[in-house]
């Protein structure tokens, strides 16, 4: 599939999954932030790189971390709605869709080509958020991590979010835009588009060695 070709690449894809935070949306700037604030709500002084600590985990894995490492005796699950309670006012309110995605959504949706999003953050505040950015509409499902019970280090999630819109990952083009979940789809052997955003700036160059083509801004897809 010739990725680098936006012409061609519509004409010969069957599917499309889309990350959420730092691909379809500016909101990687939450999850760094909330990590943090969770624990100085708890009184606790978190470590300096507490953030990139979690960019490998799913929601579930942070709160276990917070239990193991810092002591927390709350249930995972208050844990977790914690810690979604502390982004969900932003993903309503602040964050707005990455430029020109809308117009490059319109684009593949023109084609008939069904898309779905597969992402490390809660159902909930994913339905929220793409709604308040007018992105939801586009998408046939949604699969999380905390619902196939593993991180983006495996490649579950993506290959649930394929099967739900009857797609095999031959066929079809993953977005993205952290290395660790592109090192998982580089691994493999997905089709890989990455868009840049500024929370994977140290990591651009092996993000542009593992993907099929590196965009900076989604006009560049138009």
């Amino acid at each position: 599939m010739n990725l680098n070709d936006t012409k061609e690449m519509l004409e010969s894809m069957k599917g499309a999954v889309f990350d959420m935070d730092g691909t379809l949306t500016d909101s990687m700037f939450l999850w760094d932030k909330a990590s943090a604030d969770y624990l100085l709500n708890q009184g606790i002084r978190p470590e300096p790189d507490i953030a990139k600590k979690f960019k490998t985990m799913s929601l579930h894995d942070s709160a276990l971390y917070y239990q193991e490492k810092y002591g927390i005796k709350d249930p995972v699950e208050k844990i977790m709605k914690d810690v979604n309670d502390l982004t969900e006012k932003y993903y309503t309110t602040t964050v707005e869709a990455k430029p020109h995605v809308k117009e490059f959504l319109e684009l593949i949706k023109a084609s008939g080509i069904p898309m779905a999003v597969a992402t490390s953050t809660d159902f909930y505040l994913v339905r929220k958020c793409l709604s308040h950015v007018g992105l939801l509409d586009y998408f046939e499902t949604i699969v999380t991590c905390n619902m196939v019970g593993i991180g983006k280090t495996d490649p579950k999630v993506y290959l649930e979010a394929l099967d739900r819109i009857g797609v095999n990952k031959t066929d079809a083009v993953i977005f993205e835009d952290s290395c660790f979940a592109i090192t998982t789809l580089f691994n493999n052997n997905f089709n890989i588009v990455a868009i840049y955003d500024k929370s994977s700036d140290e990591d651009s160059e092996d993000i542009k060695r593992m993907s099929g083509r590196y965009i900076h801004d989604w006009s560049e897809m138009l």
